[in-house]
């Protein structure tokens, strides 16, 4: 849990919205993420930009691939980039929770307080948890946001909610991380999400 919340299902995505004549796409896509994993962002960051820049994908799939660079800029702590990509994502693919549920979570749980905006974190959190049908993630986001806004009761309910979850489905390491999020609300604290360079 946390605030990274594009997966392989994003890829996907992506993927399978590409035209036919999108050569190497997936070859890119691959490589982008080889190289996020290494931890060298300069590359990742560099495949991503260039097949944003080429502009021959469906607006979803770019929205798509918005939405991964952000999650790269994310973990740079490159913030208002990060943001900036988010938010591209959201008005290319609207329909798509993760870019709004990034948002969210960097506006209320970012260490930066230049960043945080309990009102945004509220607005983008809502949105996720619609468009993501309560997923635990987008409920950890909520209750993170609500925390931040100091609606302290609420986010303890919403994170009992995820917590709960985590027990039902087994998820030791999910289940950790969302009793720290609760302890943490339970102590009327919000949760600061320290990123750290690689």
């Amino acid at each position: 849990m946390g605030c990274f919340r594009w997966g392989l299902g994003a890829l996907l995505v992506v993927l399978l919205l590409a035209p036919p004549a999108q050569a190497g796409l997936q070859e890119d896509v691959a490589a982008a993420v080889a190289a996020r994993d290494r931890h060298d962002y300069a590359t990742a960051t560099k495949i991503v930009t260039a097949i944003i820049r080429r502009g021959k994908l469906p607006k979803e799939a770019l929205g798509e691939i918005h939405g991964i660079r952000g999650v790269f800029w994310q973990e740079q702590r490159e913030f208002y980039r990060a943001i900036a990509d988010f938010t591209r994502a959201t008005q290319l693919n609207p329909g798509h929770g993760e870019p709004y549920n990034n948002l969210a979570w960097i506006f209320a749980t970012c260490d930066d307080p230049d960043f945080r905006n309990a009102e945004l974190a509220l607005k983008n959190a809502q949105k996720a948890v619609e468009l993501l049908k309560e997923s635990p993630d987008s409920l950890d986001t909520l209750a993170a946001a609500q925390a931040e806004a100091g609606r302290f009761p609420e986010a303890v309910r919403t994170m009992e909610r995820v917590v709960t979850w985590c027990e039902q489905k087994g998820d030791a390491q999910r289940l950790e991380q969302a009793r720290l999020h609760l302890a943490s609300y339970r102590q009327g604290k919000p949760w600061r999400d320290e990123v750290r360079r690689h």
